[in-house]
């Protein structure tokens, strides 16, 4: 009991010193800090090893995490694990590979330490072609584009500890089949369209993430300057065949990505047809602002929720700090959430992680 107490107490505290270094992200940025903000990419920049003249990429990440939430175990594991390989054959085709291992090694304060019993899982395996400067066709395996959170889940790329819950039950995450992608400029817009589809399950389907039968969906995001800073907003939408319900289920949404007065916002707003917790949900949304204090470290502020049909819906507050470090190799993240009440196993209490990416 005096421990619980003692972890209660540790964690206000915590709370506590992220509102307060939150509030005062408007006074370091009123000081002159000059630092422009990091915003994580999707693409490799200048990590990884190249070989062959730059045709061969290797690349690994490694994520440590630790939760101490209230109802639960205190937990310790080798969260994540992976290796990308990408091969540029031509400049027409290349193909990609991405392998990952999760809950390498586990330890919970009540059990003990416990090891994952399972083989490296194909979390990507594509071929793109190129069908001209603004057109790319990927076959294969891969991350469905949906919204802004999906495709860049790798945890050296995002900003918390966990991601927002709708991202992670209301579309399935991956599509085995095709996916074409175009881009373009119009006037001023940035225009980027993604059309996918998937014919058949997924290849090598990881536990019990949201994966389907079959699949098609698509988006359309369009982004423009602003006088201090850059917008993008996107709108998607997916039908498929839920592999566990076996349903006919749909997901649609609105997304924002902005970065003005060198604060990053973003936001997501999902309707759908599915479930948590065996309890029917149908929207859900989140709205995360991220702030520079000091070089390389940041405020991030997160409120989510998503809509249950039969019960009271779930709502989440995190505040948490952000260190990244070269060119976000090294990335730290401290987390304190706040939770309605409990679902998916999320409550109030505190998150670390601190991830590689070589």
């Amino acid at each position: 009991m005096e421990l619980r107490r003692s972890r209660r107490r540790t964690a206000a505290l915590l709370a506590a010193l992220l509102v307060n270094v939150s509030l005062a992200v408007c006074v370091s940025a009123s000081e002159g800090e000059e630092e422009v903000l990091a915003i994580p990419s999707n693409v490799q920049d200048q990590r990884g090893l190249e070989l062959a003249d730059g045709r061969l990429w290797f690349s690994a990440f490694v994520n440590v995490a630790f939760e101490s939430l209230e109802h639960q175990s205190d937990e310790l594991n080798l969260d994540d694990v992976g290796i990308l390989v990408r091969w540029d054959a031509n400049d027409r085709f290349s193909f990609f590979v991405a392998l990952e291992v999760e809950d390498l090694v586990t330890w919970l304060d009540d059990e003990g330490w416990s090891f994952a019993n399972e083989s490296p899982h194909v979390e990507r395996l594509r071929m793109d072609v190129s069908l001209g400067a603004e057109t790319t066709l990927r076959i294969g395996k891969t991350l469905t584009p949906f919204g802004i959170w999906n495709p860049i889940r790798r945890a050296p790329l995002t900003w918390t500890v966990d991601r927002p819950l709708v991202t992670e039950i209301a579309f399935p995450l991956h599509v085995t089949g095709f996916d074409l992608n175009h881009k373009a400029t119009v006037g001023g817009w940035s225009i980027d369209s993604d059309l996918y589809g998937q014919p058949a399950g997924e290849l090598d389907r990881l536990g019990d993430e949201k994966s389907a039968k079959a699949f098609v969906g698509g988006r359309i995001a369009a982004g423009h300057s602003l006088p201090a800073g850059f917008a993008t907003v996107g709108v998607q939408a997916a039908w498929f065949e839920d592999h566990f319900a076996h349903d006919q289920e749909y997901a649609v949404g609105v997304d924002l990505d902005m970065t003005i007065a060198r604060q990053l916002i973003t936001s997501e707003v999902i309707f759908f047809d599915g479930e948590i917790d065996e309890q029917p949900a149908w929207w859900g949304a989140y709205l995360q602002v991220v702030s520079p204090i000091w070089r390389g470290l940041f405020a991030v502020a997160r409120g989510e929720t998503v809509g249950l049909r039969d019960a009271d819906d779930y709502g989440n507050v995190i505040l948490g700090l952000a260190w990244r470090a070269q060119n976000d190799r090294w990335v730290l993240k401290l987390n304190y959430q706040f939770s309605r009440h409990e679902v998916d196993g999320r409550s109030d209490g505190v998150g670390v992680a601190l991830s590689f990416l070589f």
